[in-house]
């Protein structure tokens, strides 16, 4: 038997905090609603319909694609998405997507197991659609990047489309010039002109309670953030890549953080310690001199004797407290550790 979820507190919601960073914004103005598309990140891209005059969200899906194109049924509450990539080796693949706005639900609309990579979308009638595609692939050709090919799908009724049912040969076209355009600076215009405290919030990559009720997190663009049990932001750490896992001490006074860092960027620091009170940093520790944090029980992350690895110290990191719980260093010998901070090797 399961119980019902219950919401207690929603924070940091603010105006369409579904999307993200915004990567194409295309307006209904006839309707009052504005759809909008966020960056494609670990492999999907949201997809939000919202309502100009309350800002809020009327239906949201998520494409498996980066997003390059939408267009509103000129009658029916249907929104046509185009997405696609280039698979980075040989084939353009993608969807075309039909969005019903009242049920929030989406099909794929191409009978290809790969789709196609659509560029650009217009309704001609609310039977017959123009669709841009990149070619289906770059096999000896130079001019895939800057050229596409253009059709005409047409279908009596739009609401009743079965998925999977738009045919290769009815994606059959004319190859024309198709300039690949950035739209992210307009969609972040379009957004920004509807909510004046507009600010993107990102992926949370990491969720602490504290004793006291306040919740610690890490996200896209900040080390870590605390929120108050009244729902105000109390502090945040901002930071280019952000936090991923994070650590609080026993005595809750200290908070560790695990940066979003590649190995070969400088400087090489994966760690920072802030005060839970403040957010001021209190110590930040390159890797390859750290001791790997971990729970009571040591699972490693990186089979003994791999040592020096800022990834291998950021997962241990991750499972455990820096203070006065059993740790284990690269070597996968357990160690103990003294409240404060981590010893080096």
């Amino acid at each position: 038997m399961t119980s019902p979820l219950r919401i207690n507190r929603v924070l940091g919601d603010r105006p369409f905090a579904e999307i993200g960073e915004p990567a194409l914004a295309v307006a209904d103005e006839s309707r009052g609603l504005l759809a909008v598309a966020g960056t494609y990140e670990f492999d999907t891209a949201p997809v939000g319909v919202y309502d100009v005059g309350d800002l809020g969200c009327r239906a949201l899906v998520r494409s498996g694609y980066p997003v390059h194109a939408m267009a509103f049924h000129p009658t029916f509450p249907l929104l046509v998405v185009g997405t696609g990539r280039y698979d980075g080796g040989y084939l353009f693949e993608g969807e075309l997507l039909l969005i019903d706005l009242e049920t929030s639900t989406g099909v794929s609309l191409i009978e290809h197991p790969l789709g196609r990579q659509v560029l650009a979308l217009e309704w001609l009638t609310g039977q017959e659609q123009r669709v841009l595609m990149a070619p289906p692939d770059d096999w000896q050709d130079k001019h895939t990047w800057v050229e596409g090919h253009l059709a005409v799908v047409r279908r009596r009724d739009r609401r009743v489309v079965p998925p999977r049912s738009i045919t290769g040969v009815e994606l059959a076209g004319p190859r024309v010039a198709a300039p690949r355009c950035d739209s992210r600076e307009a969609a972040r215009c379009a957004v920004s002109s509807l909510s004046g405290d507009w600010d993107p919030r990102r992926d949370i990559r990491a969720v602490e309670e504290l004793s006291d009720g306040r919740i610690l997190a890490t996200l896209d663009g900040a080390q870590a953030e605390s929120w108050l049990l009244s729902g105000d932001r109390q502090w945040t750490v901002p930071d280019h890549k952000g936090g991923r896992d994070i650590v609080v001490a026993t005595d809750e006074r200290s908070v560790w953080v695990s940066l979003m860092r590649p190995e070969w960027e400088e400087p090489p620091q994966s760690l920072s310690g802030s005060r839970s009170r403040t957010g001021r940093s209190s110590s930040n520790c390159p890797p390859r001199r750290l001791w790997c944090a971990a729970p009571t029980v040591y699972r490693p992350s990186h089979p003994p004797g791999i040592s020096g690895s800022a990834a291998g110290f950021v997962s241990g990191a991750a499972a455990g407290s820096i203070a006065g719980r059993s740790t284990a260093s690269a070597s996968g010998r357990p160690n103990r550790v003294k409240p404060g901070s981590p010893q080096p090797t």
